[in-house]
């Protein structure tokens, strides 16, 4: 039987698999040996969509994998799932099950946009989310240095800020040093960092998070972001239109490019003003600013 629809269930050890149609289920060890294993079962089949929950970190492994074999893989909420499977009046829940629901979610509902990332692009992500680990790291320890009146436990608050910058230092070496030998990455690197208010970890941030820019539409990509407006209306009732969900590191590192370029940047900065002569919050207006910039920095790097 040739299956068009395999449900992946991830966890820190093992991968439950469901292929569809036919309810044939099967298991492998989440590690290299397990991916070419269940990569050797699917290798007859005529172009099958993978579908896996966002786990945290169990996942990637295996998406990147997937994906540099060329295959369609689809990357969702683990909320739309279960949400999905309570609509079926499906209570009960093991990694059989779990592995069959994704399944049946990847074949009846609409699907997120497909994965585009690769090795290069992983790689590349962990290195930035590794340098947003350092940065928090840093600002607990210069927390605690100010609450802190011990002269022995100030001492060791002290050579731990010293160690993270040097270290910051070195890291951010390496993410210039792998910008520069990525041909892609450099050259769109350089154009965004010509947008007046976007600066290195915003140039930075828009590499490692958004692998889509670029290829998605303006619409797509401001949802990925999570700066797309939500309508909040049901019958007589019209609530104020708010934004939900999205990439968390996206919107923070647009948010601090916006309060930048409202002030310097000659497309960002009249169009700030124009929304608050209009009367809109100024909350409304940088969120308008955020995607406003997104999609110009979207375009730039579908221009390439």
């Amino acid at each position: 039987m040739d299956y068009n629809t395999i449900g992946i269930d991830v966890s820190k050890a093992k991968l439950d698999i469901c292929f569809l149609p036919g309810n044939r289920f099967k298991q492998f060890t989440n590690d290299i040996k397990g991916f070419k294993a269940f990569s050797r079962a699917c290798k007859n089949f005529e172009t099958p969509k993978f579908i896996m929950e966002a786990t945290g970190c169990y996942h990637k492994s295996l998406e990147t994998f997937l994906l540099d074999k060329g295959y369609e893989v689809y990357v969702v909420n683990p909320l739309f799932i279960r949400k999905f499977s309570q609509s079926k009046g499906k209570l009960a829940k093991n990694d059989k099950l779990d592995a069959f629901h994704i399944a049946e979610y990847g074949k009846r509902m609409p699907l997120p946009r497909a994965s585009c990332k690769n090795q290069e692009h992983e790689s590349f992500r962990e290195l930035a989310a590794r340098r947003m680990q350092m940065i928090v790291s840093l600002k607990i320890e210069k927390s605690r240095l100010d609450k802190t009146n011990n002269v022995l436990a100030r001492e060791t608050i002290k050579e731990a800020i010293l160690f993270y910058k040097k270290q910051l230092k070195i890291v951010d070496k390496d993410i210039m040093a792998f910008i520069e030998n990525a041909k892609r990455y450099k050259k769109l690197f350089a154009e965004m960092l010509n947008v007046r208010g976007v600066g290195f970890v915003t140039a930075m941030t828009m590499l490692s998070e958004m692998p889509e820019l670029g290829s998605a539409n303006k619409r797509e990509i401001a949802a990925l972001a999570g700066v797309a407006p939500m309508e909040n209306q049901s019958g007589m009732m019209r609530g104020r239109m708010s934004i939900k969900g999205g990439r968390k590191n996206v919107r923070n590192a647009l948010y601090m490019a916006v309060v930048s370029a409202i002030k310097c940047n000659e497309v960002i900065k009249p169009y700030y003003r124009g929304l608050r002569d209009r009367g809109k919050p100024a909350k409304m207006a940088m969120t308008a600013c955020m995607r406003k910039l997104l999609l110009h920095l979207n375009s730039i790097a579908a221009n390439q």
